[in-house]
This record gives C-alpha cells, structure tokens and sequence, in this order.
C-alpha cells in the first residue's frame, strides 16, 4: 500500500471513531429527552424531578463514554506516545541498540508506525556511525604509535654514547622521516575532517587544467626521478575547466603520490587528459604491484592499505580523500588494475 492509500486509510479509521462518540453523544442526549418526556407524563408535569433524572442519566452515561474515550485515547495515542519517547531517551543516551516494535505490517503502518520506523532508522544510523568513529579512533591510534615507536627506538639509540657516526645519521633521518609522515597524517586527517564534517561549497571558476596540472608534475618530478621512474606525459596545451582549482589539486596530489608510492624503479608512469564533450577525463597509470579484487572494494576507506609492503611510505588516506573531494566538485572515479601489471584511476569531472 501506498503512503497515499495509508493517509487515506488512517484518515477514515478517524473519521469513523469521531462518528461513532458523536452518536454516542447524540443517543445519550437523546435518552436524556426521552426520560424528561416520561417522567413528565407520569409525575404529572413535574419539571424538577423531569429535570434531574434527565441530567443524572446524562452525568452517568457522559461518564462512560469519557472513560470509553479515555481508554481508547491512552491506548491508541499516549500508549505508544511514550514509547516512542521512551526509545527516544535510550537513544539519546548512545544506547543505539534500541529498535522500537512496529504494531501493524508495513504497507498498512499508521502515523506512529511511521515515526517508530524512522526513529528506528535514525537508531540504526547512529549505531553505524558510532562504529565508525570507533574504528576511525582505533585507525588513528594505531596509525600515531607506529611512528611514535619508531622514533623512541632511535632516540634510544642516539642515547648511546659509543654508537658509530654512520650509523647515527641513520637513526636521525629515520626520525626526521617518521616525524614528516606523523605530520602528514595529522594533516591529512584534519583535511579529511573538514571535508566530511563541514558543508564546502567548491569555490568555481574558470582555469586551465593543463597548466594546473603540468605544475603539479612539475613539483613531483624529483620524486619520480629519485625513483628512476619513466615519466609519459599526453596532456594538451590548453583545457579549460570551471571547478575548483585547490580541492582538484587534492586529488591529482594524491592520486600521483600514489603511483609513485607503487611503482618500482624502472616503472613508467602515465598521466593523460582528454576532453569529450561536455566531460574531462584525467588518468593516471602505472605499472606497479596493482590491486586485488577484493581490496578494489576498500581502497576508498580511511587508513585501507591494500599492499601493507608499502605501509611506511602513506597512511592510507589519500584515496579517501579523493573520494571526498569528488563528491563536493561533483565527478566519478573508475579504477582498472591487474596484480603485477599496474593500475589505472581515471576521473571524470563535467568541463563546466
């Protein structure tokens, strides 16, 4: 049944029990004529006595219909009223556990049906989101003790008045690497934070992407050569986009930090930029490790890390990030990778 046929329904179920008192109000007024009226025929016109057995028959049978009503109205309103703000309070006191019984089937639910299935709902949200700030929590925590330990492990070391030269550079640029990754983190969460907790609005205008981008590569071609990683570019000299130009620059930060991150010296990297009509699409490839069917599916969640070999060069929120950002800007993501061939992330964003 529809929500339409359900109002429909409930609104005659009403009109129906409104009739039914005022008739018993009618059949009691009624009465109340027909005693006057006999009593005033056999009592010989006395209007007193005519007058009170009326009003007490009246009085009586008002009184049954109200504790009718009353029972009807406890029953049918405050019954599951108040429980509805029973669950309500468990709710409130993170108690999201709490599901509320449904008195009729769905398709036939009346007004408090729906209300209970809606808190119902929110109960069920709650309790989702409530696991996953847990887990984001315990993510995080563990995420902050990996470096942590690593550099008291160092500082330990550097502790040692006999440790050899070479070997305490090692132990400071260990800790100068783990302090800028601790750093990285922290950044990336407070930028994953606001993005998801607060409504951005992208700021849009008109810029050339394949300036904005070349710029980005420009900035991460001593990484790709550190790495002696083959660097392909096809991107032409002009392409104009109407977005916004700082988050885009998010995801190809991310998305080009991680193909650095997977590909191994010798490896190719391949950025393209193509427009077909009213759509961009931006690609990054590389022939990395690649990715596993079944964390194809997770790679987009907070500190996911398909290939952990890789665990100490990112914190597994990159993609996270990107995610994000294209559902402020408004674009789509598809990934196509094969184990031990390489993957590729193709973006694409409407030109304006």
């Amino acid at each position: 049944m529809t929500k339409t046929g359900n109002r429909v329904r409930n609104g005659l179920y009403r009109f129906v029990i409104t009739m039914i008192f005022i008739g018993m109000f009618l059949v009691v007024a009624g009465i109340a004529i027909v005693i006057f009226w006999v009593t005033l025929r056999q009592t010989e016109k006395n209007y007193t006595l005519a007058t009170i057995l009326a009003s007490l028959v009246v009085i009586a049978l008002s009184i049954i219909i109200e504790a009718l009503y009353e029972t009807y109205r406890r029953w049918s309103i405050e019954r599951p009223a108040n429980h509805i703000l029973y669950a309500l309070e468990r709710i409130s006191r993170g108690d999201f556990s709490y599901r509320m019984e449904l008195v009729h089937e769905w398709g036939a639910y009346d007004e408090f049906d729906q209300i209970k299935a809606y808190v119902n709902r929110m109960a069920e949200e709650l309790s989702k989101h409530e696991s996953q700030r847990s887990d984001a929590i315990a993510d995080i925590s563990h995420e902050i003790r990996t470096p942590i330990a690593v550099i008291a492990a160092n500082v330990q070391l550097l502790e040692d008045p006999n440790i050899a030269q070479e070997a305490r550079q090692q132990s400071m640029r260990v800790i100068v690497d783990a302090c800028e990754g601790l750093a990285n983190m922290i950044a990336n969460i407070l930028k994953l934070n606001r993005l998801e907790n607060q409504k951005i609005l992208p700021k849009h205008e008109f810029f050339d992407l394949s300036e904005s981008l070349s710029q980005l590569i420009l900035q991460l071609s001593d990484r790709i050569d550190a790495k002696g990683i083959e660097l392909v570019c096809d991107i032409p000299e002009q392409t104009l986009i109407k977005s916004d130009r700082e988050l885009l620059n998010i995801i190809w930060n991310n998305l080009l930090s991680n193909a650095i991150k997977f590909t191994d010296s010798g490896g190719k990297i391949t950025i393209s930029l193509k427009r077909e009509g009213d759509e961009i699409a931006v690609a990054v490839s590389d022939t990395g490790c690649g990715i596993a069917p079944e964390a194809g599916q997770k790679i987009f969640e907070k500190f996911y890390q398909g290939d952990t070999s890789h665990k100490a060069e990112g914190n597994g929120l990159g993609l996270s990030l990107v995610k994000r950002v294209l559902e402020i800007v408004g674009g789509s993501i598809a990934i196509h990778s094969r184990v031990g061939e390489g993957t590729t992330f193709t973006v694409t964003l409407r030109a304006e």
